[in-house]
């Protein structure tokens, strides 16, 4: 497997990593390069992601799971899951393109890295492997679910301090790169001069990168829009 294009905001020519063996598992775009299975992309209307920040109170508030493909184990112990993300363009126009969680398991149970709310079968899938114990935001725009599992697991919930989109709930542990992480080995980068909270995370022992909104790649995608195309694909 090969990372290539990525870029700030959106792939870019200027960004191809030609490194071979290095694999970048990012926060929009589809990880694992290997192709999704036909006919999975379906998107219904209810996706549509509106500016302004969320409230969320009771259980039954919390969004529900949107469409996503199967769990695929990449490596060992970890896992990704690719749901469709739906937003709303000038012109009552919309674009879909994934937007993805990595779940890494360790010897307490599971890390979620930019958590997605699972369909009640996939949740089941995971939870029959280890019990989720830790949610982890990587960037500010990526909170959508986060409250789900909090509320529902208690798990540990870790982020980048700074402003952030979906202020609910509070950070239980703050991120920083000299502090402790729930994943052993893995080492943290916060982008301490960006307008907005976010970091990625290495880890090391499977050369992977896992990124949010600052690192994008859209190559091989199955939930991207002709016109998310158009707007996230490199001219």
């Amino acid at each position: 497997m090969e990372t290539q294009a990525v870029g700030r905001r959106r792939a870019g020519k200027d960004g191809h990593d030609k490194g071979g063996t290095e694999h970048t598992l990012l926060g929009d775009p589809g990880g694992c390069n290997a192709p999704f299975p036909a006919g999975e992309a379906a998107v219904d209307s209810s996706l549509l992601r509106h500016r302004g920040r969320p409230t969320v109170g009771r259980m039954s508030d919390h969004p529900p799971a949107s469409h996503h493909l199967p769990l695929r184990e990449c490596f060992p112990d970890v896992w990704l899951a690719s749901s469709a993300n739906a937003m709303s363009i000038p012109l009552g126009l919309k674009i879909t393109f994934s937007r993805n969680m990595v779940a890494v398991r360790v010897p307490d149970g599971w890390v979620l890295l930019n958590p997605v709310r699972l369909s009640e079968g996939a949740e089941a899938e995971l939870l029959a492997k280890a019990p989720l114990k830790h949610a982890v935001r990587l960037g500010t725009f990526h909170g959508r679910d986060d409250r789900y599992y909090v509320d529902r697991f208690g798990v540990e919930f870790w982020g980048v301090p700074g402003e952030q989109t979906y202020p609910e709930p509070s950070f239980s542990r703050e991120i920083t790169e000299e502090g402790p992480f729930p994943i052993a080995g893995a080492r943290v980068v916060v982008f301490k001069k960006a307008t907005r909270a976010e970091c990625v995370v290495c880890l090391p022992q499977h050369r992977l990168l896992v990124t949010c909104d600052s690192v994008q790649h859209y190559d091989h995608d199955p939930l991207i829009s002709t016109l998310g195309k158009l707007v996230m694909y490199p001219s």
